[in-house]
């Protein structure tokens, strides 16, 4: 039996989110999403995700930030895509600790394929 993955989706573009989700959807794959950090904390604190999908930059707060907080208070252990608009990321200190970096603008058949390929490497 194949393993169910719980996958967490955060943009600030609400439009960006349903297609994703019915993407994901039509493909068999559920995923989980939200418009933005303070909602998607909430969400991780109740859920046990196995791979979060952020945006880089949202009025929330960027990815990059995010993830630099849920590990410095070890609120997740599990797989992480940052998705950016911006190809130089020399700046951001975790561009080594993110599991992909996916540029935007993305189509769905490679989101898919990057995030079956991070799913599909050791948890």
């Amino acid at each position: 039996m194949e393993k169910l993955y719980k996958i967490l989706y955060i943009d600030d573009e609400e439009d960006l989110l349903l297609l994703v989700s019915g993407f994901f959807r039509d493909e068999c794959l559920p995923i989980d999403t939200c418009l933005g950090t303070d909602q998607a904390l909430e969400m991780i604190k109740k859920t046990k995700y196995d791979l979060i999908i952020s945006d880089g930059q949202m009025p929330s707060g960027g990815g990059s930030d995010f993830f630099t907080y849920l590990m410095q208070e070890k609120l997740y252990q599990g797989k992480f895509i940052l998705l950016t608009g911006e190809a130089n990321l020399s700046h951001d200190p975790n561009r080594h600790s993110y599991d992909k970096i996916i540029l935007k603008p993305f189509d769905f058949i490679s989101l898919l394929r990057d995030v079956q390929e991070v799913l599909s490497s050791k948890l």
